[in-house]
């Protein structure tokens, strides 16, 4: 979301993550090599804030032009 960085895109992870103290996001295997090359061209590491069961996943660089699936490890 947004028209320039950082773009952000909220997940509703649900109320049992109330306080972790990190996340990993990484490309999903299955995904299409289209969109692991648009994973790998993001600008740096994510960067994620959670609240209220909502997490907020900022990227920065330039804006992806398709859907890309990520997996997300929850540590903590």
């Amino acid at each position: 979301m947004g028209d320039s960085a950082p773009f952000t895109y909220t997940i509703n992870v649900g109320s049992s993550y109330t306080n972790p103290k990190l996340f990993d996001i990484t490309a999903n295997p299955t995904d299409t090599e289209e969109q692991i090359m648009a994973f790998m061209s993001l600008c740096g590491s994510p960067e994620c804030t959670l609240s209220n069961g909502n997490l907020t996943i900022k990227i920065y660089g330039e804006k992806p032009n398709i859907d890309i699936p990520i997996l997300i490890v929850v540590r903590g």
